[in-house]
């Protein structure tokens, strides 16, 4: 806004409606800055421009004048779209230079922020803006060309959305104001609270690329915190912390913006220069990287987070629902096509493992992959080998499991002799006869006990030795007659199936 009580503002005022060399008529004052005021203006043909025109007392002074009119020789020499274009430079009757621009029709960027909510300007129009004002810094640096007092004042922002860079290029005397960011005459180039260290120190070799893009940064800090890089009571006060101070974290005076963003920002207002981008081509890939992130990426949430968990079936009246996360199958689950006979009941929760490590959430039995299904053509393949297993095992369990023979029974011949001795006792000798082993299956020898037969007593009359056949007993006895060996004495062992 245009302040009536200035001095200087009111010496603008008086000059509306003239014509200077008889070919562009002030129309209106547009603005009034430390060297300098601007009128919208008509050329004598109909065409509209903007004339900036030297105060007198800067006129006076011809180093002053030159690097005024030295500005038009930059921005043409710069040849981008994105810088204001110099028509036409003359000087006045009074002796005043004067440069003739092409008009526009928009607000600077600083006036735009503050028509904003805390003078922020929102994040994609000031992406948008930083954008461009990097294309035109880095058309300027291929050309040598170093801006010097890039700030939102000297950003116009057109109607149509379109960046034009303002006082490009000039080597202007600064003198530090407090009260405004008007560029006056003094000894530092530039505005204090977007100067980098080194200009602040007026280190003029040190002055580079670099430079412009602290400066730039600042101006986007600007834009996006609705506060200056630095701020204090006085000028003096913070062109000094521009000297010794690095510029605070952008997320400490504006914690809600990405921190990606916030990143690119500091890192383009590094207290020293081998910390900031090394060129605008390197800073501007960067912000058009974080313009096409994700926004949860940007806001640095990270990955999408996992799937919230899913309620199996209605937990019993009274009970809260209970829930289980399912991990994501590691191949396609079969799919259930139809409606299940029972509703499915709430899973208890998992209880962890033993050695404190978690225990796998149960799987619902209608989600378990089948098993695998052998080929038709095998089945009669695959049946027939189950029979001849079943077959083998049955054989091998009677082999087993099968009662062993029973041995043979042992074949005694008693042999008895009676003495003629009257009223004697006679004694008969019972000799035991081993068995012959079976040849077909071994049989563990069986102890057999002698029986002994007591005799009794007999008239004595001469008895002929005679055989005493024996009769089967108990202990399976057989007449001596009977041969040991043979076919006879042999046990069926089949006999017991």
């Amino acid at each position: 806004m245009l302040d009536a009580n200035d001095p200087t503002t009111r010496m603008a005022l008086a000059r509306v409606g003239q014509t200077l060399r008889g070919k562009w008529r002030l129309d209106a004052l547009l603005g009034v800055g430390g060297m300098a005021c601007v009128f919208a203006a008509t050329h004598r043909n109909g065409s509209r421009g903007a004339v900036k025109l030297l105060h007198r007392e800067q006129a006076l002074d011809a180093a002053t004048r030159e690097r005024f009119l030295r500005e038009g020789y930059v921005a043409n020499r710069v040849a981008h779209p994105g810088v204001v274009a110099i028509l036409d430079d003359d000087v006045t009757e009074d002796q005043s230079v004067y440069l003739v621009m092409e008009l526009l029709e928009g607000e600077t960027l600083g006036a735009r922020a503050a028509a904003y909510p805390g003078r922020r300007l929102p994040v994609p129009e000031a992406l948008d803006a930083a954008d461009q004002l990097l294309d035109v810094l880095a058309a300027a640096h291929a050309k040598g060309i170093v801006h010097r007092d890039i700030k939102p004042d000297n950003l116009f922002w057109t109607r149509d959305r379109r960046l034009k860079v303002l006082d490009f290029g000039i080597a202007r005397m600064h003198e530090v104001s407090g009260a405004s960011e008007r560029t006056q005459t003094g000894a530092v180039f530039g505005t204090p609270a977007y100067m980098p260290p080194e200009q602040a120190l007026g280190e003029t070799a040190a002055i580079n690329a670099l430079t412009d893009l602290w400066a730039a940064g600042a101006t986007l800090f600007t834009l996006l915190s609705g506060r200056k890089v630095r701020e204090d009571k006085t000028a003096n006060r913070v062109l000094l912390a521009a000297m010794t101070q690095p510029a605070p974290p952008l997320a400490g005076v504006a914690p809600d913006l990405p921190p990606a963003l916030a990143a690119i920002v500091d890192r383009s207002l590094a207290f020293d220069q081998s910390g900031r981008f090394p060129d605008a081509a390197t800073m501007q890939r960067a912000l058009r990287d974080f313009a096409a992130m994700p926004e949860k990426t940007a806001m640095g949430l990270g990955a999408a987070p996992p799937p919230a968990p899913v309620a199996l079936g209605a937990p019993p009246s009274g009970a809260d629902p209970v829930t289980v996360a399912i991990p994501p199958p590691r191949r396609p689950l079969r799919q259930r096509t139809e409606p299940l006979a029972q509703p499915v009941q709430a899973v208890q929760p998992v209880q962890p493992a033993q050695f404190g490590q978690p225990g796998a959430p149960p799987v619902p039995r209608d989600a378990r992959p089948e098993p695998a299904r052998p080929p038709a053509g095998r089945g009669w393949l695959i049946a027939g080998g189950a029979l001849v297993a079943t077959l083998a095992t049955g054989l091998a369990a009677y082999a087993v499991l099968r009662p062993p023979p029973a041995p043979p029974e042992p074949t005694s011949v008693a042999a008895t002799s009676v003495a003629p001795t009257p009223g004697a006792s006679t004694s008969v000798a019972a000799t035991s006869v081993a068995p012959t082993p079976m040849a077909s299956t071994p049989v563990a020898p069986t102890p057999v006990t002698a029986t002994s037969v007591t005799a009794t007593s007999v008239t004595p009359t001469p008895v002929a030795p005679t055989s005493v056949p024996a009769s089967p007993g108990p202990t399976g006895n057989v007449p001596a007659s009977r041969p040991a060996k043979g076919k006879g004495s042999k046990k069926d062992p089949w006999a017991v199936f």
